[in-house]
């Protein structure tokens, strides 16, 4: 016997509880974007695949520099030969204070430690020679 009500079967559909639906949120993690700049020719690396996973042979498309040339670059801008070539100026002139300082390891002011500190040996070395050769 057919039902006066419905004529057509019914398709429910079936939706998941609101608290199923946020027990599985999932998490996304946000890996922000490095950017590597070889310090020979100042190209710029930004791609897809991350600095870590790259293998260690990895040379700079232009200029060919090993991969240990590149340093953590924060400012960003384009591949082109203009801009490149600015970017190289900078780095020749110290402008680039992420990528000059970290590749030289802050050499500008390691040759006056050097020098302080072997003066002040120097100098303590003088002082308790002379003391032990006077002070008797």
């Amino acid at each position: 016997m057919a039902s006066a009500f419905c004529t057509s079967p019914v398709v429910v559909a079936k939706m998941p509880s609101p608290r199923r639906a946020l027990g599985r949120a999932q998490s996304t993690t946000i890996v922000a974007k490095a950017s590597y700049i070889c310090v020979d020719c100042g190209y710029i690396y930004d791609e897809s695949t991350a600095w870590e996973k790259l293998p260690n042979n990895y040379k700079c498309p232009v200029c060919s520099s090993p991969k240990r040339r590149f340093k953590p670059y924060n400012r960003g801008g384009k591949n082109d030969p203009k801009s490149m070539k600015a970017r190289m100026q900078d780095l020749k002139a110290g402008k680039e204070g992420s990528a000059a300082d970290s590749s030289s390891g802050g050499s500008d002011s390691s040759g006056a430690v050097a020098i302080a500190v072997g003066g002040a040996v120097l100098l303590a070395a003088l002082y308790f020679g002379l003391n032990g050769y006077f002070g008797n």
